[in-house]
Order: structure tokens, then sequence, then C-alpha cells
């Protein structure tokens, strides 16, 4: 009896090693098959990776493609030629172009990659935001850091260059009188070409606002909306480019009436002076005082 007692305990210990085993072979094999799928996740990532980093070389080295948008435009040559000024007296505060260094046509002709084929966008103006971040300039770890955004400065810029010669193109055939909706359709033929729209590459980054008088934004005009720019209207104009998915959003006030003189200088102002003071680690509520003190100065 004893025996048999025995050899049930010792059957009963190898049933518990033979099941301890069999489990740590289980463990092992799950943890060898995570161990595999992490093994793929990190190689797939490393290749999007790749991939993403060559699109983006190739994108600052590629040549420039044909643009199908410019059979949009049919230009009489009497009326296009190479000066940079323009009139725009019949708009309030905006101001007229001036002549100067510019290489586009007047009616404009290139897009972007033929005005600048060597990709040398204009770099605009640099703030220095504040006594406290100044440092910032100079501090060689900093501008190395800075060259990691070299691609997406590549990209504002060229959106924003956009942006300046379809502006320059608006303020050229706005006039009162016009529907709202010819205007938004005439801007955007003149976005796609200026920016040779291409897919998710480059294009336009939202439908263009217009909104008239108390509506202070985002107003788009749908099909079948006859209202018409007016004399006395105030418009605030407002569009984007994007280049790589990085967006330039740029509005302007366009005002026919001397009567809204001191609003747009007032709003212009405030711009500039928000834009002067805005950087890191400023506050949002000191922000908002600054701009707010120079729109109350005017008294509007």
């Amino acid at each position: 009896m004893e025996d048999k007692k025995e050899e049930k305990k010792e059957e009963k210990k190898e049933e518990k090693k033979e099941e301890k085993k069999d489990e740590s072979d289980d463990d092992e094999e799950e943890e060898k098959k995570e161990g595999q799928e992490e093994q793929k996740k990190k190689k797939k990532k490393k290749k999007h990776k790749k991939k993403k980093n060559k699109n983006k070389k190739n994108q600052l080295e590629e040549g420039p493609r044909e643009n199908p948008y410019r059979e949009l435009f049919k230009w009489d040559p009497k009326e296009v030629n190479n000066s940079r000024a323009q009139d725009n007296s019949r708009f309030r505060v905006i101001g007229s172009w001036k002549e100067g260094e510019w290489t586009q046509t007047n009616y404009p002709t290139k897009d972007i990659d033929e005005l600048f084929p060597n990709k040398d966008w204009p770099v605009g103006v640099l703030c220095d935001y504040g006594p406290s971040n100044i440092w910032r300039a100079t501090d060689q770890k900093k501008q190395e850091l800075d060259k990691l955004d070299e691609y997406k400065l590549f990209s504002l810029r060229k959106g924003a260059e956009c942006h300046k010669q379809i502006r320059k193109y608006a303020q050229r055939f706005i006039k009162p009188g016009m529907k709202m909706i010819d205007i938004c359709i005439e801007l955007e033929k003149m976005l796609k070409f200026i920016t040779n729209f291409h897919g998710l590459d480059c294009g336009q980054s939202f439908p263009t606002g217009c909104s008239l008088n108390e509506v202070a934004a985002h107003y788009t005009p749908n099909p079948g909306d006859d209202t018409v720019l007016q004399a006395d209207d105030v418009c605030k104009l407002d569009f984007g480019t994007h280049i790589n998915g990085y967006v330039i959003d740029c509005a302007f006030t366009i005002a026919f009436n001397p009567i809204y003189d001191n609003l747009l200088k007032a709003s212009k102002e405030a711009t500039n002076e928000g834009v002067k003071n805005a950087g890191i680690d400023v506050r949002l509520g000191e922000l908002g005082g600054i701009i707010g003190e120079v729109l109350s100065s005017y008294e509007v």
C-alpha cells in the first residue's frame, strides 16, 4: 500500500514537472513571437522613416514639375509686363506695390518653381523676441537644433512666397461690383497655378474666406450665392497655401470708403505689435493686453 502511495506521489510530481515545462515552453514561444513582432514593427518604422527622409531629400533637390494650370489663364501679351509696380489706390490703407527687384511678370505667368529655380525662397523679416530670449540667436546648441527644421522652413518660406504672389494678383482684380463667389474662384485658380497644385504635396490649405462687415470670419460663398462686394463694404479676405502640409494662413482687409481708415490702421498696427512681442515664454494674456492697448488707442 505504501509503495503504491509513493508511486502516485512520484507520478504527480512528474506530471507537475511536465506541466511547468509545457508552460515555460509556451511562455518562451510567446516571448519569441512578441520579440519577432517587435522586430517587424521596428523594421517597418525604420523603413517608413527612411522613405519619408528620402521624399524630403527629393523635394529639396527635384526639379520643377509640369504645370497643368497654366491653361487656366490666357493673357493678352500686350497686357503682360515685367514691372513690380501696381496701383492699389482704390483700396484704403493697403498701399500700392512699388518698383523693385521682381522676377514675376504682371499679370503672373510663372509658377513658384519657375520664379526660384534654385529653391532659394526669400527669408522675409527675422525678429529677435525680447531681451530674455536673445541668447537663443547666438547659442551654438540652439543653432544646431535649428538645422533640424530645415525642411519645415523650406516648406514654410516657399508657401509664404506663393501667398505673396497670389495676394498681389488678388489686389489687382478685386473691385466693387464683383460677386464674392467670382472673387474666390479667380483667386483659387491663381493659387493652383502659383503653387502648381499637386495632391497633398502643395496647394490650397482651406476654403477662401471673404467675410463681409459684421461677419468676423469664415464666410465662404456656396454655389448659388450671388452676394456682391459693395463700395461701402469691409471685406476680410483670408486664404491659405500649404507646402508639404505646412500651412501659411494670412488675411488682409479690403475697404474702399475712407470712413474705415482708422479701423484698418488699428488692425494693421495691432497685428504688427502682436507679431513683434510674440515668442517663447510669452504669456498669451499679456500678448492680448498689448494688442488690445493698440486697438483702444485708436478709439474706433
